[in-house]
């Protein structure tokens, strides 16, 4: 009788096991996560950057994995159910690479891009306040906004506005506001090509002829890397007070 209820006991726990496995990969589904090309500077060094990959739990928090420099894909499980939104940060510090995965998605597979980073940025910092707005939001109809509004380059948007309609759950075409860039007019730098961080800001070149070079920027922290000195311009525009703010540093270490 014990031997019975010993087998009874154990088929019982296999059953359980089994059961939970299945339940578990039921709530979950496979996709393979790519990074769109090289970032600017890979391609001006000659080398691949590691990335941090941070993506959304849909409970308000973030699940991250260390991508190896070289490292261009990886498969990761995600909820099945809502949107999953992803960020993939060169040298963990950089303006990210991102993207949304939608449930909807037929495809088991995305590609993460500069273009949409800066909306998988704003994304995120939401989900931190309320991830309910966030595993829910109809992204393919966002991303056809700022398409159709803001063409090639999203970090024109007011993410104010956007951020608060997401929120609310009034997402429409009023929530797509474009912010028009500052110009700016870069003058004492040293000499040599300076290239942007991002592939939407015109790198530039100064030489000792050369009184000022003028760029048009979007609000917020732009990057360019002069890598014969081995230094780093950072802009910061100021769209409240029309201000731009500029110095020199060193690059990250891992770039020299």
């Amino acid at each position: 009788m014990k031997q019975i209820l010993s087998f009874f006991v154990m088929g019982l726990l296999v059953f359980v096991s089994v059961a939970c496995v299945l339940s578990c990969s039921d709530a979950y589904r496979t996709i393979e996560v790519s990074l769109e090309g090289q970032h600017p500077w890979e391609s001006t060094c000659h080398r691949p950057m590691w990335y941090t990959l941070v993506w959304t739990d849909g409970k308000g928090g973030f699940q991250r994995l260390h991508l190896d420099a070289g490292t261009r894909s990886v498969s990761i499980p995600v909820p099945r159910g809502m949107d999953v939104v992803f960020c993939a940060y060169p040298l963990g510090e950089l303006e990210p690479f991102g993207g949304v995965f939608h449930p909807l998605y037929a495809e088991s597979r995305m590609t993460l891009t500069q273009r949409e980073g800066c909306i998988a940025k704003l994304l995120q910092t939401l989900s931190k306040t309320a991830a309910g707005p966030i595993n829910c939001l109809n992204y393919p109809m966002l991303l056809s906004l700022l398409d159709d509004i803001l063409g090639d380059d999203f970090r024109t948007v007011d993410v104010n506005r956007l951020g608060k309609d997401i929120l609310n759950g009034v997402l429409s075409r009023q929530s797509i506001r474009r912010i028009p860039p500052l110009k700016a007019a870069l003058t004492n730098l040293p000499s040599g090509l300076w290239v942007s961080a991002d592939l939407k800001t015109e790198s530039f070149w100064l030489d000792s002829e050369t009184v000022a070079v003028e760029l048009s920027l979007p609000e917020g922290l732009h990057r360019f890397l002069n890598r014969e000195l081995s230094l780093e311009l950072r802009l910061l525009v100021d769209g409240n007070s029309g201000r731009i703010f500029q110095y020199v540093r060193e690059p990250p270490s891992f770039l020299l």
